[in-house]
């Protein structure tokens, strides 16, 4: 039996986020798909009904960083967290930033268009209003981008498995943001680098594995 349990659905960034930390950890977890807005939900896992939400044993935690930070820190393997003061201050900097101001517009505002486009189609007026402040927060992630190919370093860091996948989404799935990407190189790197991953590789949400069995 798995040591882990995770919560929510299966194409959603934060969950994903949390079972990249497992692998890169080399803790066994079963992802368990979930109605994440259901009243039993709610009861069992989350009061606010969101996700993700995890069970180890007695242990039961729901938030991102709550649950990323339980991992790294009960299971031997190689820290996520940096030990010196400012890579750690930077670190934690990414993931405040884009949980706090970027989710909202990079995610239900932009790339959600794309990925529950009507007929395929996104809504051409969402997509360019929001344009500008994809590009403003793209500008803030390559500006705190200080390492390589990571955020914070030469290792990896929950800074880029929490903030990562959403990158990576937005290179993949969507024109525009492909493009701003491409020409920033310190961002570009961050998804190459990711998407190479054995972590990332064994985690795709079913809309990124078309682009996995591509590369092969």
């Amino acid at each position: 039996m798995a040591e882990i349990q995770i919560y929510g659905a299966g194409g959603a960034s934060y969950p994903w986020s949390t079972r990249l930390v497992c692998e890169e950890k080399g803790v066994s977890h079963e992802f368990v798909q979930s109605d994440f807005r259901s009243d039993a939900f709610r009861e069992e896992h989350h009061p606010y009904n969101k996700m993700p939400a995890m069970t180890h044993g007695d242990v039961r935690l729901f938030e991102t960083t709550a649950i990323a930070r339980y991992i790294n820190d009960a299971f031997e393997g190689p820290a996520l967290e940096p030990t010196d003061p400012v890579a750690r201050a930077r670190t934690e900097q990414v993931m405040s930033a884009y949980k706090d101001y970027m989710y909202k517009d990079l995610v239900p505002g932009y790339l959600l268009k794309y990925l529950f486009a009507k007929d395929g189609v996104a809504d051409r007026e969402a997509v360019d209003a929001i344009l500008p402040t994809v590009e403003k927060h793209l500008n803030v992630l390559d500006d705190l981008h200080t390492g390589n190919p990571w955020f914070v370093g030469d290792t990896v860091t929950m800074a880029d498995l929490i903030a990562g996948p959403v990158i990576v989404y937005l290179d993949l799935k969507t024109p525009e943001a492909h493009d701003m990407i491409r020409a920033r190189p310190k961002l570009a790197g961050l998804v190459d680098a990711l998407f190479a991953r054995a972590s990332m590789q064994a985690t795709l949400p079913p809309p990124l594995k078309a682009h996995a069995l591509a590369a092969e």
